[in-house]
């Protein structure tokens, strides 16, 4: 397979992969039902405050088209936009009851064309552009169809079609997005299936499937997008698949379901079918900690982001970093070790000869397998007393940093590699029959604990 073949491949399998990340970041998707890592933490931002970047209990978190991260800062009454990686770009609104403002806001959706909506203690929904223009408001107070009371978690379907979660009412209700039309409703009080208490939250999967944090219920319920009750999971507990008051809800492109089990200070992932994979975190504010998380958004690259309502700030998760070495002899044909992640060589390795005086020259390049930017930290074996060893990155020498374990790649974009030229020269004094066994090794920046590593054997000949 030649570079670019081989590249190409390997960027696909980096970005699909699925086994979540410390926060967060996986390697690659586990089948269905499968038991998963937990994802790994990543970054976190926001304080306690009034200021930008900062935040007033956090109530939910979506993600728009562009991948901008949408929070809801509800104490402030405004809707906060970042980067992925938490650079403030803009807000919008601000505590009140006229139009772009909001009373204890709880519920945050974001379209296919960036429409952002949300909704408040004013009994309504209200619509604005990406840049927070006010558009329209959707639902007037009362118990009527169409007429929503307390309304809490917004969805939006693949149409785009809104989803309220019309708390007060215990029911669900569907409107069209782009008129503000009632469409559909379903559900009422109780415990049973398609019953709800204090529903909290609610999101739309690829399998157009409706799925509600039933947070009175300690229990996760879906539907089919008619409102049909297909299945619920979860009971009231602190044990693995149990749920104490979940608020939070989403889905990754696999149909895995994360939910913010809010009382129990930690996050929970289920499979499409509600087996329970991995939880994560305990209370605390250090990272990957939470006090009371409340809402949870997932973006194409199934990166994770949290609302940690009571450490008033976000933290983002994703697929776990993981640096991919591969290595040949000379500067064409197959490489060894693509897609193997493993620290022994095996499946790594390759072997050439070189007579006293002469080199021989491996090409190793080193790629992020992850989806979250990286670098990765290179060590490789020093020069011997018969053996001069030389590392070169793009034209230059950077041997003394390679052996001393201190060289990090450029920032690398999921998928992106680099490659290191490694030239081993048999001195004159090399005797005959010696064998020069050494390692390249790769540590992850971002999670120090995924390395990989290649082998290269030269003999004199």
């Amino acid at each position: 397979m030649g570079r670019e073949g081989m590249r190409a491949r390997r960027a696909v399998a980096a970005l699909t992969a699925a086994t979540v990340l410390a926060a967060v970041v996986l390697v690659s998707a586990p089948p269905a039902g499968a038991v998963t890592n937990p994802p790994t933490f990543v970054r976190k931002w926001g304080s306690f405050g009034t200021g930008t970047t900062q935040f007033d209990s956090p109530s939910a978190v979506a993600v728009g088209p562009g991948g901008e991260v949408y929070t809801l800062d509800a104490a402030n009454g405004r809707v906060q936009v970042f980067t992925p990686e938490g650079a403030f770009l803009r807000q919008f609104g601000r505590v009140g009851t006229g139009r772009a403002q909001f009373t204890n806001p709880e519920g945050l959706a974001v379209d296919s064309q960036g429409n952002v909506f949300v909704s408040d203690d004013g009994d309504r929904i209200q619509k604005f552009t990406s840049t927070g223009a006010w558009l329209m408001r959707i639902g007037l107070p009362g118990t009527a169809l169409g007429k929503v009371s307390d309304p809490a978690g917004l969805a939006i379907d693949p149409d785009d079609n809104l989803y309220v979660v019309d708390r007060g009412n215990s029911r669900i209700q569907k409107f069209n997005g782009d008129t503000g039309r009632f469409l559909n409703a379903f559900g009422f009080a109780g415990g049973g299936n398609g019953q709800f208490s204090s529903p909290r939250s609610i999101v739309v999967n690829d399998s157009d499937q409706v799925l509600v944090a039933d947070t009175g219920n300690h229990r996760i319920q879906v539907f089919t997008l008619f409102g049909a009750f297909v299945r619920a999971f979860g009971s009231q507990g602190s044990g693995p698949g149990q749920l104490q008051s979940p608020a939070g809800l989403s889905v990754d492109s696999e149909d895995r379901v994360y939910v913010a089990d809010t009382g129990n200070d930690r996050m929970q992932q289920f499979d499409a079918a509600g087996t329970f994979l991995s939880a994560w975190g305990t209370t605390g504010s250090g990272k990957g900690k939470f006090r009371g998380p409340t809402g949870v958004a997932v973006n194409s690259a199934d990166d994770l982001y949290v609302s940690d309502a009571g450490n008033h700030r976000i933290q983002a998760f994703g697929q776990l970093p993981q640096p991919d070495g591969a290595i040949r002899v000379g500067a064409s044909g197959a490489f060894a070790g693509d897609a193997v992640y493993n620290t022994s060589g095996r499946g790594q390795a390759v072997s050439a000869s070189a007579a006293r005086g002469r080199s021989v020259t491996y090409e190793t390049t080193w790629q992020n397998d992850g989806v979250f930017p990286d670098r990765i930290r290179l060590k490789g074996r020093p020069s011997g007393a018969n053996v001069t060893v030389r590392y070169v990155v793009g034209g230059t020498n950077v041997t003394p940093q390679v052996t001393a374990g201190t060289f990090r790649t450029v920032l690398l974009a999921p998928g992106d590699a680099v490659t290191v030229r490694i030239t081993v020269t048999m001195r004159s004094s090399a005797p005959a029959g010696l064998r020069f066994d050494a390692t390249l090794r790769a540590k992850s920046q971002l999670d120090p604990t995924r390395k990989d590593v290649v082998r290269f054997v030269t003999t004199r000949a």
